[in-house]
């Protein structure tokens, strides 16, 4: 009985260790994030939000041509020519994602320090969980 219970208590310990390793990990993520928002002013946490916003519109668009390709892909008889063609418009609203993000992200650092850029950098690296509907728009 005493090796049974000398078991189970490795055992739950063990787990219980993981299981505080998994929080902690995903806590320090949150405070990198909130820690490099606190790095930057007000104002320019403002602007650096306002131009890193997501297009939901964008965000539609790329959710239906994903849905799209994904449809050709499974249709029955297979269409290899308007698979294609969905791919590549699929390729072309992500690059103009990209290239909008960007371009964005550019006017912002030529308004930043240099500090600021790297606060910047870190939370880029660290990205939010900004949601259209929770600032009204239509994600759908």
């Amino acid at each position: 009985m005493s090796r049974k219970i000398t078991l189970l208590l490795i055992l739950s310990l063990t787990l219980n260790v993981l299981f505080a390793g998994v929080m902690l990990g995903h806590f320090s993520h949150h405070l990198a994030r909130i820690s490099s928002r606190s790095a930057l002013p007000p104002e320019k946490l403002a602007m650096f939000d306002a131009a890193t916003r997501p297009d939901c519109a964008g965000r539609k668009g790329l959710r239906d041509a994903r849905s799209e390709m994904l449809r050709l892909l499974a249709a029955e008889p297979f269409d290899a020519a308007a698979y294609i063609a969905s791919v590549e418009k699929f390729f072309s609203l992500m690059s103009e994602h990209m290239k909008n993000r960007t371009e964005n992200i550019k006017g912002l650092a030529k308004q930043f320090t240099p500090q600021e850029r790297v606060a910047v950098a870190k939370m880029l690296r660290h990205p939010g969980g900004f949601s259209c509907k929770e600032h009204g728009e239509a994600e759908k």
